[in-house]
């Protein structure tokens, strides 16, 4: 059975925590496919690229990739609450899936600290809070590092906001602290064609947001209301987590991206720094490192073992874009 009516249910009408060029893509994939013209969609879209990143594991473990005690969690692609709908090598990560390798990192002796490989434009609101929660549970049992090297933004920063510490690239982009929703009119499309839908239904507002005729003003308001509710869970979320900032201040960023330097100064991230310095920074909590280094002036980690992270990554990033392509 095809996944899309599924996607089309849970994207359309639905509010979103993801970047508007990024739904303008997903929109315009769908063309065609679930009854959307994505040709007047350019709104939403923007020249913002979206840079992607392997996400890290191996067969041996597909929870995370262990260097130094220290797990390293790939959050890479488009967040959505379940992953049955569509499958890994469509380029997205469940909430649930995330959720399940932070709790098995949790309960793994061998790991000291987690950090988390974040590339991701965002996705879903629905979810998202929920293991925004858990991972701020999760840091008062070993620390959780977020290191950004391409985007944090939306639903992806907020689970970066949970976290520990979030470093970030100079070149990376957070941010968007936003909500959005899109709805479709379909009723002059199926004019020209000659159809006229008939609903028959119970309950004034059953029919609230549907795509067969113009959004109503009482369905508007009522989707606003919804968007209003999540942005507030969001900016209370982001305010839990970076406590410097105050609600009204994230509020005031008006939902912008900020790039390296400039989200350093917005009180976004807490360092500047790449990730290989973020793993050598949680490595060098390890019991083993602290002994090391009562011995010698300089822990360091293994070039060789960063390496072979980011080839594991790379494989695994391979191998999903071949899926992609057959499919």
């Amino acid at each position: 059975m095809s996944a899309l009516p599924l996607l089309a249910m849970r994207i359309l009408g639905r509010p979103q925590m993801v970047m508007p060029e990024k739904l303008a893509t997903i929109l315009s994939l769908l063309d065609g496919r679930i009854g959307i013209d994505a040709s007047n969609l350019s709104a939403l879209a923007g020249a913002m690229p979206t840079i992607s990143r392997p996400q890290i594991g191996n067969k041996s473990n597909p929870n995370y990739t262990l260097i130094g005690g220290v797990a390293v969690i790939g959050v890479v692609g488009t967040l959505v609450a379940r992953g049955d709908v569509v499958t890994n090598s469509s380029g997205v990560l469940s909430y649930e899936r995330l959720q399940s390798q932070i709790r098995y990192a949790l309960h793994d002796d061998a790991v000291t600290a987690i950090l988390l490989d974040i590339d991701s434009p965002g996705g879903e609101a629905t979810g998202a809070f929920e293991v925004s929660d858990f991972i701020r549970y999760a840091c008062a049992k070993k620390p959780i590092v977020s290191s950004v090297s391409g985007l944090c933004c939306s639903a992806a920063f907020a689970i970066a906001a949970s976290t520990t510490k979030i470093v970030a690239t100079k070149s990376s982009l957070i941010g968007s602290v936003g909500v959005l929703a899109v709805h479709i009119d379909k009723s002059r499309k199926l004019a020209a064609e000659g159809l006229t839908p008939t609903m028959i239904f119970a309950g004034d507002r059953k029919t609230d947001g549907n795509v067969f005729e113009k959004l109503s003003t009482g369905a508007r308001n009522a989707l606003q209301f919804e968007v209003d509710k999540l942005m507030g869970m969001f900016i209370e979320t982001v305010a839990a987590g970076r406590p410097k900032l105050s609600p009204e201040a994230i509020r005031a960023q008006q939902a912008a991206v900020y790039m390296g330097e400039d989200a350093l100064a917005a009180g976004l991230i807490d360092e500047i720094a790449s990730f290989e310095d973020a793993i050598r920074e949680l490595a060098a909590l390890h019991p083993v490192a602290k002994e090391k280094a009562a011995s010698r002036p300089m822990f360091s980690i293994a070039q060789a073992d960063l390496d072979r992270a980011r080839a594991e990554g790379v494989r695994a990033g391979a191998a999903a874009a071949i899926a992609r392509v057959k499919a």
